[in-house]
């Protein structure tokens, strides 16, 4: 991945590091890329179906990840020799939008004038990855339409980051070092006109999927972590309370010949079985309450989140009450196992009752503190939430819907093209409750990187996002200084730019 000083990652990639990578790395095998996301429409009536989105890949990607089909066949070199335009559905777009039919591998998508043949469906649970990031909603991979792929680019130009398999009995280290002497060769021709040179790294593709989310995923285990030490100081509470009131039957058995281990078993074993309980009943309420929590996961996570019924779950979940078992059984069993029989036996009820709990004491403090620690980072999770809730977005999302047209058959930037996307504009102006309509490139905080520079010789970096007129006004961004593009400005194409 091609990275800035902050550690913040974008989609382009300098292509020369991929061409000469290819060619000089000892460490990394083959190299494929997945492009960006094109719509293209299901039926010949518009409105019918939704679009089925599809990410641009070379033709060997799948052979890098080493995924088969579980239908039809993948790409081919023949395939991309005569540029044909040639899917693969995701397992679960097929099960969706055409019932699982076997006869998809003869169906076609887009439109009449460039038909796009379905030649496979992909295994489930795989999910189509794209140029910045994946998205569970996009409906499989279609065939880079360029006679030679990304490859027909140029190594003085900007690709997707590749995705490589290292070879046999290589460590993703050894890549790293190798990489970083590759970079640092190239360095004369990677360097920008202020000197800077790009930060090449190499992560493995679960790093590159889910590192932003490990943040969170730290934050919401260690309050889990605090909320489990917290109900075990309350059990051990409970169990210390309720071996000082048995500490009568534990004399007795002591007595009759029950050694320290027993005692200390019989006390554990109560402690595993509130607790085993407990996990039962923490499985129940998971299961009846998943779908739900689902919703409220980001759609890579809750791709990947696993049920109740997963046999991980379940073995974690087992694990956890053993341990919980554990910490909150111990003590209870340890004074079970070191009280003193005589004097048990010949005290008085009521003694018993007004003696001192030992221990107690410690435990309250610990349950204290926890909860305390509980309810400040509770609040600051919230204060965060809050700051976070109240930014500045420089657009406003309050009734801001996205609307992504189907593939018009056109070339980008012809003016078919955009005399349909300007029909599209119209028509969506037209219905009733919408205000305001504007167009882009790109949707609106998509992560996704704009592909072009603002000025062919580079003298002015930065990318460049082509919208239409009405654009600023639809996301509620207010100007500081000038103003919007016009429509004869749009039409006549005009060299003008925010």
């Amino acid at each position: 991945r091609s990275c800035n000083e902050k550690g913040e990652c974008a989609g382009g990639f300098p292509s020369l590091v991929a061409f000469e990578g290819q060619a000089r790395l000892t460490t990394i095998g083959e190299m494929g890329v997945a492009g960006m996301a094109s719509s293209y429409s299901v039926s010949a009536s518009p409105g019918e179906a939704p679009p089925v989105r599809l990410s641009g890949v070379s033709v060997n990607l799948l052979r890098v990840l080493g995924v088969q089909p579980v239908l039809g066949r993948d790409f081919t070199d023949e395939d991309a020799k005569e540029r044909r335009l040639v899917a693969l559905l995701s397992h679960e777009s097929w099960l969706r939008r055409f019932g699982g039919s076997p006869d998809v591998i003869t169906t076609s998508i887009g439109s009449a004038a460039r038909p796009v043949s379905i030649i496979g469906v992909l295994p489930p649970g795989f999910i189509p990855p794209t140029v910045s990031f994946v998205d569970p909603s996009w409906d499989g991979l279609i065939l880079d339409s360029d006679p030679g792929g990304w490859a027909a680019i140029g190594k003085d130009g900007m690709v997707a980051s590749p995705i490589a398999r290292l070879r046999r009995e290589t460590t993703v280290a050894e890549a790293r070092a190798e990489v970083q002497t590759l970079v640092q060769t190239l360095a004369p021709q990677l360097k920008d006109r202020r000197g800077r040179m790009p930060l090449i790294r190499v992560d493995t593709v679960h790093a590159a999927l889910f590192s932003r989310f490990s943040a969170n995923a730290w934050l919401i285990l260690a309050a889990a972590v605090v909320l489990l030490l917290l109900a075990c100081a309350n059990l051990a509470n409970l169990l210390l309370a309720r071996g000082r009131s048995r500490e009568y039957d534990a004399a007795i058995h002591a007595s009759l010949g029950a050694g320290r281990s027993r005692l200390i078993g019989d006390a554990l074993l109560e402690s595993v079985l509130v607790c085993t309980a407990g996990a039962a009943v923490a499985l129940i309420v998971v299961s009846l309450t998943a779908k739900a929590l689902g919703t409220v996961l980001p759609p890579l996570l809750a791709r990947y989140s696993s049920g109740p019924t997963d046999s991980r779950v379940l073995a974690i979940t087992i694990l956890a009450a053993l341990a919980c078992a554990m910490a909150a059984g111990f003590l209870p069993a340890w004074r079970a196992s070191r009280i003193d029989v005589l004097s048990v036996l010949q005290s008085a009820s009521a003694s018993r009752q007004r003696s001192r709990l030992r221990g107690g004491r410690g435990l309250i403090v610990v349950e204290s503190a926890l909860a305390v620690l509980l309810v400040l980072s509770g609040f600051l999770l919230f204060r965060s939430f809050a700051n976070f809730s109240s930014q500045d977005l420089g657009f406003d999302p309050e009734g801001l819907y996205t609307v992504v047209p189907a593939a018009t058959g056109a070339k980008p930037l012809s003016d078919a093209a955009l005399t349909a996307y300007e029909q599209t504009l119209i028509s969506l102006e037209q219905i009733p409750g919408v205000r305001s309509v504007g167009g882009a490139d790109t949707t609106v905080m998509s992560g996704a990187a704009p592909m072009r520079g603002i000025s062919k010789d580079g003298s002015i970096r930065g990318g460049r996002y082509q919208i239409s007129a009405n654009y600023f006004e639809t996301l509620g961004t207010p100007f500081i200084s000038g103003r919007d593009f016009t429509d004869a400005e749009v039409r006549a194409r005009a060299h003008v730019a925010i």
